[in-house]
């Protein structure tokens, strides 16, 4: 294993996350974001500049969370985890990578046109499952809808609390320890 530094990165789901089992049986999620780049000009303005693809792999809790959000080509998501660098050996010498190790993975609620559905029918299954009886998506037969059930977007930011206005002189706090200084020209007694 090679260094690690703690990273954050909001982007762009390259493909469909790769969801495998590793020897000892714990779940693996793996993909790749591609993370945009911007530049600031002269006026202020930003432009993109470039697109940077990162590997990205997620092991037990955060790999079941990633199954739980069927993250798609294209979705936004951020990802929270090491940004490791490997070296290995290969015929043709030392070669090297670097991946993501997620500890976390969500969708980027910020970006623009992004509505979050909860699927009312996976908790009618779940409801169901927990109570032993069959879940009607798999009575039917039919998978279960991607997006039904109610819609979420992020509250607004609310504003900010009003300017706390100057109380008078006579008001003002008294020091919890002495002013040499207004002790010497006698004031403050």
């Amino acid at each position: 294993m090679g260094n690690s530094f703690p990273m954050s990165a909001t982007g762009r789901v390259m493909r469909i996350p790769e969801q495998v089992t590793t020897r000892s049986g714990a779940p693996m999620a793996k993909f790749t974001i591609a993370v945009q780049d911007f530049a600031r000009q002269p006026d202020g303005s930003w432009v993109p500049r470039q697109v940077v693809n990162h590997d990205v792999v997620a092991f037990g809790m955060a790999a079941q969370a990633v199954a739980a959000l069927r993250l798609e080509a294209g979705d936004p998501v951020i990802v929270v985890g090491d940004l490791v660098f490997n070296a290995y050996q290969t015929r043709d010498g030392v070669r090297a990578s670097c991946e993501i190790r997620a500890r976390a993975v969500a969708l980027d609620a910020s970006a623009d046109g992004v509505t979050i559905s909860r699927n009312a029918a996976k908790s009618v299954e779940h409801a169901s499952a927990t109570a032993g009886a069959v879940p009607p998506a798999a009575a039917s037969g039919a998978p279960p809808a991607k997006s039904a059930g109610e819609e979420f977007r992020p509250a607004p930011v609310p504003p900010p609390p009003p300017s706390i206005p100057e109380t008078p002189a006579a008001h003002q706090p008294v020091p919890r320890w002495p002013d040499p200084a207004a002790e010497a020209s006698g004031v403050g007694r």
